[in-house]
């Protein structure tokens, strides 16, 4: 038997403003839906490496300018930027061994520059440590550590609607993450599977501190899962997590549980899916706040009828952590296009409806959104994208309600 033996990874990674870290260790919410429209589809430069006598090395670098008629997300106060976002050099070093053995190091920064008459100029990074080893071929234990200094948009969280208009600049954080897991199983018939992750999260706030005191936090999430494969293209699963929110401001503290219970399957190479169905319940620390419980769910269809082209529906509804305000009811709805025209050209057509209804106050959000995007590459080092994404929310409360044009312009160049 083949023993794999230990892999450590060293990363640095900071994805563009409104996405997540490539290298995030967990959700900072419940919703763990594998195929949500706006991740379809994304693909880089293909990295050609120069070989050194530690092993391979892969830099690389991006740029992408953005034009936002309302970077407020505001109905009343509309303003529009033009925003330069550079990923700056990302070093990414590979040494290979025998059985399975790997180091990966890396590292990247990302600089944004928003031209609006107040301008704002930020500078990010992040850095993670992963560690997998796999004494058998069935066990699989896992280990990491994060430290992130990134920002928050303005209209976004707590800059949102009216109150976009006390932020003169991006909300700064700084983010710590520790996470252990693992497997144990076989994805094969008549064989369980179990997964298990560990994951905390410590933010604090840079500046505004006014404002943002009382939304430090740590969060503790606790995940079980089981997938047992009755069939050779069939699996039934089950999953358990419970999350713990520990803010500065007490009175936001609170736990939630998640429960589901589902299939998954593979029935030929153009069709596969997912359902998971179950309960969330969501407890408050403060009786200023509701508690909560009701159905949640995951559900996904793809389709592939040519080699070239995908088609992707897909559903869920958990309550979300809304960071120093309660939480939220979100139920979400997504279809997704994605077509290869030839060797080269990309493209996207993504769609998303849903809604949305707050605890913390009588809000309650409908919204949709239709994303269309290019992928060109112009050799298999240099990408060059482009995308449009028109946003609509209608709020039952005053300053919430907005739609906005969204363009952007981008391109990615490996060295080697």
């Amino acid at each position: 038997m083949r023993q794999k033996y230990l892999i450590l990874g060293l990363a640095a990674s900071i994805a563009l403003a409104g996405s997540s870290s490539v290298l995030a260790l967990a959700d900072t919410t419940n919703i763990g839906d594998a195929w949500k429209g706006s991740a379809i589809g994304e693909a880089g430069a293909q990295e050609f490496g120069l070989e050194t006598a530690l092993g391979w090395i892969y830099p690389s670098v991006g740029a992408t300018v953005v034009y936002d008629d309302n970077t407020y997300n505001s109905e009343d106060n509309r303003q529009s930027a033009t925003s330069l976002f550079v990923t700056l050099p990302r070093l990414h070093l590979e040494l290979d061994g025998d059985a399975g053995q790997l180091i990966r190091l890396s590292g990247q920064l990302t600089y944004d520059a928003d031209f609006l008459n107040s301008g704002s100029r930020d500078l990010g990074a992040a850095l993670a440590a992963d560690a997998v080893v796999a004494p058998t071929e069935k066990l699989e234990l896992k280990a990491g550590a994060g430290w992130e200094q990134n920002w928050e948009k303005r209209g976004e969280g707590v800059a949102e609607g009216p109150a976009a208009e006390l932020f003169d600049k991006n909300i700064r954080y700084q983010e710590t993450s520790l996470r252990v897991g693992g497997s144990y199983g076989a994805d094969e018939e008549r064989s369980p599977r179990l997964n298990f992750d560990a994951v905390r999260r410590d933010r604090s706030y840079k500046n505004f501190r006014e404002l943002n005191r009382g939304r430090d936090s740590v969060v503790d999430q606790v995940g079980v899962s089981l997938l047992y494969w009755v069939q050779p293209n069939t699996a039934m699963t089950a999953s358990v997590r419970f999350s713990e929110y520990d803010y500065t401001d007490s009175d936001y503290d609170s736990t939630q549980w998640r429960y589901l219970l589902g299939a998954q399957w593979d029935l030929t190479y153009q069709t596969q899916g997912y359902i998971q169905l179950g309960r969330g319940e969501k407890y408050m620390k403060s009786s200023r706040f509701e508690n909560a419980a009701d159905y949640n769910w995951e559900v996904g269809v793809r389709w592939r009828p040519l080699n070239y082209s995908n088609f992707v529906l897909s559903t869920s509804r958990d309550f979300v952590e809304e960071a120093g305000f309660g939480w939220s009811d979100k139920s979400e709805y997504r279809a997704a296009w994605i077509h290869e025209w030839d060797t080269h050209l990309r493209s996207g057509v993504i769609f998303n409806l849903g809604d949305q209804s707050y605890s913390s106050s009588i809000r309650e959000d409908d919204y949709w959104d239709l994303a269309l995007r290019l992928h060109y590459a112009f050799r298999p080092w240099l990408n060059f994208t482009g995308s449009y994404q028109y946003s609509d929310r209608d709020s039952n409360l005053a300053g919430y309600s907005y739609d906005k044009n969204v363009y952007s312009l981008g391109f990615e160049m490996s060295f080697f």
